[in-house]
């Protein structure tokens, strides 16, 4: 398991960028990578589209948006993307997704962009509890969730529907405290 202070340690090298209308054909390419289509339940798309969506993405975590979407940043290339989604305001608890082109994963850049991710929601927002499903059969990123300290609940309730095929999912959580209580603070 990766220890904590490395992971801090290449969140620090990285930047945040807000999603723009720019990044739609980015958004486009990670989302038809192999791994995101292997295990994530992303629907057909076009980069107009998708830059239509991104149009409504929010800038500033402390407004109330529908949802705020980043791009991870490292040596001044845009490798992946986390957003947070499902809001519900005055239950104060989101869902989060993220993913990466397939050539930056396995270097601990998505561990990194998660952790900085979740610092900054946490650190910007009122949100006080974050929840993220993840493929059974993803291995890497159910280790990626468990090197954050995510709490692993189990299988979720609903099978997604991924390339036609019903799949499974855990349900991973993490909330405020478990962040102050742990070394995962924002960086």
């Amino acid at each position: 398991m990766a220890s904590i202070e490395r992971i801090r340690k290449t969140a620090e090298r990285m930047h945040l960028v807000h999603a723009t209308a720019d990044h739609a054909q980015l958004l486009y390419d990670i989302f038809t990578g192999p791994n995101t289509q292997k295990y994530s339940p992303v629907s057909k798309t076009s980069v107009a589209e998708l830059a239509m969506r991104l149009r409504h993405s929010g800038g500033v975590l402390s407004e109330h948006a529908q949802f705020y979407r980043f791009f991870g940043e490292y040596n001044t290339v845009l490798f992946g993307t986390f957003v947070v989604k499902n809001i519900v305001w005055d239950r104060l608890e989101a869902e989060i997704g993220f993913s990466l082109l397939d050539a930056w994963q396995g270097m601990g850049l998505g561990t990194a962009l998660v952790y900085k991710c979740i610092a900054k929601v946490f650190a910007e927002s009122p949100i006080e509890q974050i929840w993220a499903t993840v493929s059974v059969t993803n291995e890497a990123c159910r280790h990626l969730m468990e090197s954050l300290r995510f709490k692993d609940c189990g299988l979720y309730e609903k099978l997604f529907l991924i390339n036609g095929t019903p799949t499974p999912q855990n349900l991973y959580t993490m909330n405020r405290q478990q962040v102050i209580k742990t070394t995962l603070v924002p960086v």
